[in-house]
């Protein structure tokens, strides 16, 4: 497992691109986290992480939510944003599963 510091991503296609600095050996870093497929749903009650936007600009960073509804268009999350429990609806595009 690789552990990053001041990392960044980018979205291509369904994937995003990290790049950092690992923590271990202090070289830069890039891990593609892929997309989900159109045939893996989210539930209610999943674990997810939000890939929250950092506004005005392109970065991004993880938050740990859980999923609690689904809509045509977005995805209704609660997620802990830096000790503040939010309600969120967002892209499917910005959520990754928790393994």
């Amino acid at each position: 497992m690789i552990i990053m510091t001041d990392f960044t991503g980018e979205v291509h296609g369904k994937s995003l691109v990290l790049q950092g600095t690992c923590v271990t050996c202090h070289g830069k870093v890039a891990r593609v986290l892929e997309g989900a497929s159109e045939n893996a749903v989210l539930q209610p009650g999943d674990k997810v992480i939000w890939w929250k936007r950092i506004p005005g600009g392109d970065y991004v960073y993880p938050v740990q939510a859980t999923v609690l509804a689904l809509t045509e268009k977005r995805i209704k999350i609660e997620a802990d944003d830096d000790g503040d429990i939010v309600i969120r609806y967002v892209p499917r595009e910005s959520l990754q599963r928790q393994g």
